[in-house]
């Protein structure tokens, strides 16, 4: 059955309300801890967030019901994918939420290890893919080789990739070119839609709402890291409106923005900060920069 969704949020009044009942389990639980973390590219990070350890009712209701939420914003899909290991439970969970929130049934499968060669056989469990709309689940990206390699293996099996929902986006600068966020460089790459049912900023938020003392270095490593999400309408009569419908931006160069255009082109990051720059600054700028970029689908 093709998904065609409406928000519904269970027991709680908003999505606010839900993403911090949602991180207050994973805290309780686990998997949401802070100290001093050295992440696979050698990056020491002040928090870690392992989404394997929701192991209570309690927590992993806000996670069945957010992924659910998460999903209403993508192309309509009739199975949901979940890579082994961590992904299988959060393809069960919200294939059951989107049938007891919304009415809507559709098949749940995911991946074997390693490859059956008798019995039924096969690389897959659950619903068949061949032919299917596929939503692949992951829970945080960091080099994306996990969910690519999800994404190859649906297409291997005849299914259609429409969108990936991602549990915690970390929305740091990292990605095989170390400018970009691991989920835009996937974005461009596979042609898909990534959702996240949760982004850094929440968890940010969350810490400042419970007064905790490591918001300090948390702040300092979002100043580093993250990557600035900056969406805006085009406005084709106004002389100040941006020229794209969004982009996406390192903090890093948030300074080089305030600068002579010149100096940004120099930087090597000149595509990024023309598309923020409104109008009348381009205009004043190289010829490069007042060719009007290309849309996106995202």
């Amino acid at each position: 059955m093709t998904a065609v969704l409406r928000p519904s949020l269970g027991p709680f009044d908003n999505i606010d309300e839900l993403k911090t009942a949602l991180i207050n389990g994973s805290f309780a639980d686990g998997a949401l801890r802070f100290g001093s973390f050295v992440l696979k590219g050698g990056r020491v990070s002040p928090y870690f967030f392992n989404a394997g350890d929701p192991s209570s009712g309690r927590s992993l209701q806000p996670v069945a019901l957010a992924y659910a939420h998460a999903l209403h914003d993508l192309p309509a899909f009739d199975v949901l994918f979940g890579p082994a290991y961590k992904g299988i439970p959060f393809a069960a969970l919200a294939c059951m939420a989107l049938y007891t929130q919304y009415g809507v049934s559709v098949g749940y499968a995911y991946n074997r290890k390693e490859v059956k060669d008798h019995g039924e056989g096969g690389s897959t469990v659950g619903a068949p893919l061949k032919g299917k709309k596929v939503v692949v689940l992951d829970d945080v990206m960091t080099s994306g080789k996990a969910v690519r390699s999800a994404l190859a293996l649906v297409v291997r099996e005849g299914g259609q990739v429409v969108g990936v929902v991602e549990l915690l986006d970390t929305e740091e600068v990292g990605g095989r070119e170390g400018v970009k966020s691991t989920v835009q460089e996937l974005e461009e790459e596979a042609g898909v839609k990534v959702r996240s049912v949760l982004g850094m900023r929440d968890v940010l938020g969350w810490m400042e709402r419970r007064g905790m003392g490591e918001i300090g270095l948390m702040r300092e490593y979002w100043e580093k890291y993250g990557v600035e999400r900056m969406t805006a309408k085009a406005s084709e009569s106004s002389s100040d409106g941006p020229l794209c419908h969004s982009a996406a931006i390192p903090m890093r160069l948030l300074s080089i923005m305030c600068r002579p255009t010149r100096e940004a082109q120099h930087s090597g990051y000149s595509e990024s900060v023309y598309l923020c720059f409104p109008r009348r600054v381009l205009a004043s700028g190289s010829s490069n920069a007042r060719k009007k970029p290309s849309s996106s689908q995202f």
